[in-house]
């Protein structure tokens, strides 16, 4: 059987039984299985609460349950008349607010009443609108905002309109300006109609928002107090709940697609076991389930006719997947699209060696890729990608499903296959163009030799026949002098076009073996055999400096140990030892191999060394450091942060309107002052977070970005507890009393550690938000200025506008841009910083060396990065993440 994915609509019109990978649909309720507990559970909470929080991951089906579930449910008892809301993320331009796209779904199909036009005609609050349907006969109004977290990216002014008129719509039964009315004598209605006003709403209100953007509803908490009262969490499919998703469908009556159908026992066991997910109680994902039985609906019950799917059917379920990411590139019309999709899906939207999904913005995938709004639109509906609103406006964009990243991967490297090949048969033909220009060139020179020569000849046989015939006049003598000297011309001609060609010919040689002796890194070995062992050094020590960079140690020693052989550059192959010998010192990791260095770099020094063979890690220290001093020095500035003295002072904390656009009510300014303190000149490098990988057996490629890993370049994809145990480390490394009292005994996921603060320490730790934003400002040297160091960004930070790096937007070396006043680099931009306090809102009171609040669900990060707009970049800025989130746009520096 031949595996296709699915279409996702029926040519006919008629639908299937399963509606893929779409949300299910109001009209789809008779279909929609699995979620009985849920809808009646949740309508419970409903009927009892006046405001409900629906949430759960991205993808479980939270648009479907109230679409198929709560909608269908409500209408059936009459008790509520849902209206389901949908704002759509703000963007540039964008005038419509949530009000305005509230009270538009409200107004819907209804027409003003009398009643209230007589009282308030120009009245257009969001209680009048609901209260305009309930006098119409509706029922009670229950207001279901899908994908709630779209709110938050419109402005603040927006969001806070919409909470105090939401507040007043869910809180009053009847506004304080219509009571009024009521009371002035000049209003005349009648007692029934005072009775209507007076009838309260109760209304109803669900919020559905995804999990990891709850901590938003804060926003609301001002005119909504208790908006985090009454949860309703989604969770996967439960298997028996999942069976029922996959078998009822089948047996369902109505006008669909395909008859009616079964599931045999096995088919039904092999499907579940598939989809179900043993890290989660073998829960099933329904965007998952719904994709596959739409497949098998499609491709065995309406294309063969099967009325029983056997387990013989199912083929290969991960072929299926595999083929549904094809299929849907093949929907697209041109091959253009096709192309410029796979290039952002493929090289921008999922992370190689860690297979997971990664979101980019629409204006990141525009100006890197040149994927348009059209293209992302359709990518959307094919639902190979998933649009989810961005907090500072417009959207971003990820692969539908998890499930998807390996096929794409695998459509990657077929790809990468068949441009490698292509290009290859390109460079083919162009040398094999360069040769046939090189064999004209050489037959143009032999041509002109053989005619120099004939030239010669005949200019030979003029003079003899002119000297014979001395009797004859002078004149032929001289025409056959002159063309004697015009042949021996020619001759020289071709006979230099003839060197011209062999120069050229042994050239192109030349660099086509230089680029294999490159390639082969056999560089050292073939000029060491010309007796050019200098040259060869060279090649060996540039060699290891790329290896070293890199981190990859075991690969840089074999050119070193090579080049200590030939004797030339002893120095600089001596301190490239040193860093090998210091990097297994450190690391406390190959002890014995790293006296042998210690002993190979003194022979190379001509340094008389005693033998270590007590292994006395401090002595190993001392003679390495004692064999090239300031090379040593440099090392530990490379491998450990250089902190740099803050003096203590008194600060405003927060967003200085006066130089500062778009401040943020949570950056709202405070007195701060602060003691002294030490900060690291720059952020944690891989070099320092490799070191301490090595010291404590991690795997580097676990933290190791898309691009791939650079020593100066700054650490991601370590979360808050991997900075404070790195922190303690160092500590103990220095002799330091450590920072942090770490309770991570019998817990495998960083998230349930339990992290405080040491009673007494003066040990490495995170700085404090206010101690970050006080070095950022400059300390006691600031002067108002927008970013760390200037009010010109590009000046002194990495982010998202000049980021790119050979077609890749990813970190920076560190220092590669300015300091700020007190000498600290990246402050703003390259990556954001980790800080110590859990996030809360500021107080407006004066504070002295705050460490923020003692509880919370995120810890507070700092100062922007590469991949974030300038105004992230801002000292002021604040944001945070769960304290166990990793990102390749997150890393951090220490305090002390």
């Amino acid at each position: 059987m031949a595996n296709t994915a699915p279409t996702t609509s029926s040519p006919s019109g008629l639908p299937y039984r399963y509606p893929g990978v779409q949300p299910f649909t109001t009209a789809q309720s008779e279909v929609f299985y699995g979620r009985d507990q849920d809808t009646a559970d949740l309508y419970r909470l409903i009927r009892r609460e006046p405001l409900v929080v629906l949430y759960g991951k991205s993808g479980l089906g939270k648009s479907s349950l109230l679409n198929a579930g709560i909608v269908p449910h409500c209408l059936s008892e009459g008790v509520f008349q849902p209206v389901v809301v949908k704002f759509g993320a703000w963007t540039e331009g964008k005038t419509e607010t949530p009000l305005d796209i509230t009270k538009a779904y409200l107004n819907a199909g209804t027409t003003p009443h009398p009643l209230l036009q007589q009282l308030l005609p120009e009245e257009d609050s969001l209680w009048r609108c609901a209260k305009n349907r309930q006098l119409n006969g509706a029922a009670r109004p229950l207001l279901l905002f899908d994908q709630f977290e779209e709110l938050f990216s419109y402005p603040e002014a927006a969001v806070r309109a919409f909470r105090q008129e939401l507040a007043e719509l869910l809180h009053t039964d009847l506004p304080l300006r219509y009571r009024r009315l009521l009371d002035d004598d000049t209003v005349s209605i009648s007692a029934s109609e005072e009775e209507l006003l007076e009838t309260p709403l109760e209304a109803r209100i669900v919020f559905a928002i995804r999990s990891d953007r709850m901590h938003l509803l804060h926003q609301l908490a001002e005119h909504l107090p208790n908006i985090l009262r009454n949860l309703y969490e989604l969770r996967a499919l439960r298997p028996a709940d999942a069976q029922a998703a996959i078998v009822e469908p089948a047996k369902q009556l109505g006008v669909f697609r395909t008859p009616v159908f079964t599931w045999s026992p096995s088919a039904l066991s092999a499907l579940l076991a598939y989809l179900q997910d043993p890290d989660d109680e073998n829960r099933v994902e329904g965007i998952l389930l719904q994709l596959l039985c739409q497949y098998f609906e499609e491709k065995l019950v309406e294309q063969q006719g099967l009325t029983q799917i056997e387990d013989r059917h199912l083929g290969d379920f991960e072929k299926i997947v595999e083929n549904y990411y094809h299929d849907k590139l093949a929907s697209l019309a041109d091959d253009s699209s096709q192309y410029a999709a796979r290039k952002l899906i493929e090289e921008g939207l999922v992370m190689e060696g860690e297979n997971i999904r990664l979101s980019l913005h629409e204006a990141q995938i525009t100006k890197q890729y040149g994927v348009d709004a059209n293209l992302l639109e359709r990518l959307v509906n094919s639902r190979l990608l998933r649009a989810e609103p961005f907090l500072r406006g417009g959207y971003t964009y990820e692969l539908a499903h998890d499930r998807l990243v390996a096929p794409v991967l695998k459509a990657k490297q077929e790809r990468l296959t068949q441009e490698a090949l292509v290009a290859a048969e390109r460079a083919k033909v162009a040398k094999e163009q360069e040769l046939a220009e090189e064999r004209r060139k050489r037959r143009r020179a032999t041509a002109l030799a053989v005619a120099g020569l004939v030239l010669t000849a005949v200019a030979l046989v003029a003079t003899f026949f002119a000297f014979s015939q001395a009797t004859k006049a002078k004149q032929a003598q001289t025409q056959a002098e002159q063309a004697k000297g015009a042949a021996l011309d020619s001759a020289a001609v071709a006979h230099r076009q003839r060197e011209l060609a062999q120069l050229e010919k042994n050239n192109a040689k030349r660099k086509e073996q230089q680029a294999l002796e490159a390639e082969k890194r056999a560089n050292a070995a073939l000029i060491q055999a010309n007796g050019n062992g200098k040259v060869a050094v060279d090649a060996l020590l540039k060699v290891a400096k790329d290896a070293v960079y890199h981190l990859e140690y075991e690969e840089a020693l074999p050119s070193l140990l090579a080049a200590a052989k030939l004797e030339q550059n002893k120095t600089k192959v001596a301190q490239a030892l040193q860093e090998i010998a210091f990097v297994n010192l450190e690391s406390g990791q190959k002890l014995t191999e790293a006296a042998e260095l210690i002993s190979l770099m003194g022979n190379l020094l001509g340094k008389t060394m005693t033998l270590l063979s007590s292994r006395s890690l401090a002595l190993m220290r001392q003679t390495l450091k004692n064999l090239d001093t300031k090379n040593y020095n440099e090392l530990m500035g490379r491998y450990f942060p250089v902190m740099i003295n803050i003096a203590g002072g008194t600060f405003q904390m927060g967003c200085d309107s006066t130089i500062e656009k778009n401040c943020q009510e949570y950056e709202i300014q405070h007195t701060v002052q602060l003691s002294q303190f030490k900060l690291s000149r720059t952020e944690a490098t891989f070099w320092q977070w490799g070191l301490y990988c090595a010291a404590n057996q991690l795997a580097l490629k676990d933290f190791s970005p898309g691009w791939g890993i650079d020593g100066d370049n700054p650490a991601v994809h370590v979360d808050w507890y991997d900075a404070c145990a790195y922190a303690n480390w160092l500590s103990s490394r220095f002799g330091l009393s450590e920072a942090y009292a770490i309770d991570s005994v019998g817990k495998t996921d960083h998230s349930e550690w339990e992290v405080s603060l040491a009673t007494t320490t003066n040990g490495f730790r995170l700085p404090t938000e206010a101690e970050w934003e006080y070095a950022a400002r400059g300390g006691a040297k600031r002067q108002p200025m927008i970013y760390s160091g200037s009010d010109d960004l590009d000046d002194v930070a990495w982010y998202n506008d000049n980021s790119n790096s050979n077609g890749i937007q990813r970190t920076h070396p560190i220092k590669g841009k300015k300091g700020n006043q007190l000498g600290l680099y990246d402050m703003s931009g390259n990556v954001w910083e980790w800080c110590w306090d859990w996030y809360d809102e500021y107080s407006s009171a004066s504070q002295t060396n705050p460490r923020g609040a003692d509880t919370g669900s995120y810890r507070v990060f700092r100062g922007g990065s590469w991949y974030g707009p300038a105004g992230f970049c801002r000292v002021s800025h604040r944001d945070f993440n769960a304290p166990a989130g990793r990102n390749g746009y997150l890393g951090f520096r220490l305090a002390l």
